[in-house]
This record gives C-alpha cells, structure tokens and sequence, in this order.
C-alpha cells in the first residue's frame, strides 16, 4: 500500500532481501500524466561478496568480489569465465559450499543478462550443493533465485512450487529475512495468477 501501486518500492525491497545491490533507487517516478509506461527499472547486480557472505578467510572466495567487479564495469563475459573457472576449481577440490556459491552467483550474471535456461540450471546445481553442505541459508537462497527466474520465464506454477517450499525451508531454519523475501515473491507469484 505505501507504493501506491508503484512497482519501484516492492523492487527495492525484494532486492534488499535477495541480497541484491540497489545503492541507487531502480527506479523512477513519472511526471504527473506520463502512464506507468514511463517507470524505468535498472537491472539488478549481484552484491559485493562480502556483504553476502559468511566472514571467511579464505582467499579463494575473493572471486566473487573480483567478478561483481567486472560486472560493475561491464565485463559480463569475463566474469562469466571467471565464474565458471571457479566453480571447476571448486569442483575439482570437491569444496562443496564454495562451488554452491560460485554457482549461484553464475546463475544470477546468467539471470541478469537474460539466460534463463542457464541461470535455472545454475540455481538448481547450487541448491543440491548448499543441500549437500547442510547450508539451509543456501538451499533457500538458491530457490528463491530459481522461482524468480520461472516468474521472469513466466512459468508461474513452477515458481508457485518452488516458493512454497523456500517459504518452507525458511520458516523451518527461522531465517526469517529469507523467508519474508519468500512471501513477497510467492504473492507476486499468486497475484499474476489471479490468486490469493
């Protein structure tokens, strides 16, 4: 209701709680009479790695601050090379939690540039291996990232589905920032099909 029917704010806060950067407002408010053609929204970009993640001193992990970047200065497929290095290295170290991680941030690049195909099969690899991790931060993480890009895909049962059981997995580990960013999606979700 305080959007007054805007998508702007119902975009930042989403964005806030999916861990996705919005220093500046995405978004702009029409002159009077201009129709809502006129609200112009920025692409989201991935948050610098260390907000996002644990506190780690592993300098491994200072890929993902080294591909947001990259991003920052438009080098998309440098950083999606870099990414996808990493996720080998990882694999190959069969570090799990770090390649779920590396994965995610992939799928969200692919994401960004329009690449759903790409972004859900990166979103699904880094939910089995936040699963494998036992990180129940991730596995959410991970789902709320692939429901969004079935609702971006327009695939709105499946991202029904997959909502529904991040709401789920939050409220059961009480990660309760996560499991609000899971509501708010959900009734995007419910509302583009005419549901409640």
């Amino acid at each position: 209701r305080r959007s007054g029917g805007w998508p702007g704010p119902f975009a930042v806060t989403l964005r806030r709680l999916l861990g996705v950067d919005a220093d500046e407002p995405p978004y702009r408010f029409p002159a009077p009479g201009a129709g809502s053609r006129s609200v112009c929204e920025a692409a989201p970009g991935p948050l610098e790695a260390g907000e996002a993640l644990e506190d780690t001193n592993d300098q491994a992990l200072a890929v993902l601050p080294q591909a947001a970047r990259l991003i920052e200065r438009g080098r998309h497929a440098a950083a999606e090379r870099l990414l996808r290095r990493s996720v080998g290295r990882y694999r190959r170290r069969q570090r799990v939690a770090d390649e779920a991680r590396a994965q995610l941030a992939l799928g969200r690049l692919l994401m960004a540039r329009g690449r759903l195909a790409g972004a859900r099969a990166a979103f699904e690899e880094s939910r089995g291996l936040a699963d494998a991790a036992r990180d129940a931060a991730g596995v959410v993480r991970a789902l709320l990232h692939l429901g969004a890009a079935h609702i971006q895909d327009g695939v709105l049962p499946a991202a029904e589905s997959v909502l529904r059981t991040a709401e789920t997995g939050a409220a059961r580990a009480s990660l309760a920032e996560l499991r609000r960013a899971a509501g708010l999606l959900l009734a995007r979700c419910l509302f583009w099909q005419g549901r409640q």
